[in-house]
């Protein structure tokens, strides 16, 4: 039992250090996104320029990407949320037994 219990807490663990990690990400691609048009306006670099362009499109898709994984990680943490602890796995053990019990005294 302690076992599994144990499985739980870490998977819960590792799902909320891979949704922290996801948000930081998402955060520095919003961020080069937000500030690659100030390099036009200093005149770095021009709209026309294909790796002006490839890198805005590569920070797009990512962003695009990282909030359907963060979606995904927030409603397994949701699901998740229903702990395994050792007191449902009592309740769940003495439902067992109960039910075998009333089959044996059939």
């Amino acid at each position: 039992m302690k076992k599994v219990l144990d499985v739980s807490a870490e998977k819960r663990q590792r799902l909320e250090h891979e949704l922290t990690q996801a948000n930081a990400e998402r955060t520095r691609r919003r961020s080069a996104i937000g500030r690659q048009p100030g390099l036009i306006e200093k005149g770095i670099t021009k709209p026309r320029d294909s790796a002006f362009a490839q890198r805005l499109s590569d920070n797009r898709e990512a962003v695009a990407a990282i909030a359907s994984r963060i979606d995904v990680l927030e409603n397994q943490l949701v699901r998740g949320s229903r702990k395994i602890t050792s007191a449902v796995l009592e309740r769940r053990a003495g439902k067992i037994l109960v039910a075998s019990i009333a089959q044996a005294a059939r």
